[in-house]
């Protein structure tokens, strides 16, 4: 894939560079690996890179802002946004699961509990008794 990707981009010379052949030299020489792939990356769109990375085959795909994703082509028709009431944040979208088993319901989404909002249900799930729950906020262990 490395060499694929600098084919894609143009510079096939940067994909036999010793320092950058092996993925531990990427690593170790990561600024200057990073530096030589941005350089290269700027003179293209990003739908066009995009495109012809994934011709050559190298796994490639946009990386959204939150209005990006609820404008993907692929989540609208595959209806996963989901409309969720937060308690902090009123009406907000959330993506949901990408794939749907067969005879399971799913459950509608929530938003994000507030830190600590199910701590007690939790420990009382786990056999915690008030009186323990209690001791754990007085000795400031929750």
């Amino acid at each position: 894939q490395w060499r694929a990707l600098c084919g894609v981009l143009g510079d096939n010379d940067l994909g036999r560079d010793p320092r950058f052949e092996a993925i531990m030299g990427r690593i170790e020489n990561r600024d200057a690996c990073k530096a030589a792939v941005m350089s290269l990356t700027r003179r293209f769109s990003s739908v066009t890179l995009i495109d012809r990375l994934n011709e050559a085959g190298v796994p490639a795909g946009h990386i959204y802002d939150m209005k990006g994703v609820f404008d993907d082509p692929q989540v609208k028709h595959l209806g996963m946004a989901a409309d969720v009431a937060h308690k902090e944040l009123g009406d907000i979208k959330l993506v949901s699961q990408p794939i749907e088993m067969p005879g399971e319901v799913q459950e509608p989404y929530q938003g994000t509990p507030a830190r600590g909002e199910h701590t007690d249900d939790i420990l009382k799930e786990l056999g915690r008794t008030e009186e323990k729950i209690r001791t754990f906020r007085e000795k400031q262990v929750i």
